[in-house]
């Protein structure tokens, strides 16, 4: 539990290395370990858990995962 807004975890952590998927996710991208396409579609987490994709950030995503 935090008591900070999302917002600002993203705006200390580096971009290089967290991504914010969803509007409640902030994802670490050496922890994906797979993602499901689909309109939005999904990430599995190496811990198991799938998080789903916002469709309009799905772009950005996959060419962050791309570069890293």
């Amino acid at each position: 539990i935090v008591s900070n807004p999302l917002q600002f975890y993203e705006s200390i952590l580096p971009s290089s290395v967290f991504f914010r998927a969803h509007k409640s996710y902030l994802v670490n991208l050496n922890k994906v370990v797979n993602i499901d396409s689909g309109r939005g579609g999904t990430l599995q987490v190496s811990d198991g858990h799938e998080l789903p994709i916002a469709y309009r950030r799905k772009s950005a995503l996959l060419k962050k995962i791309k570069e890293t």
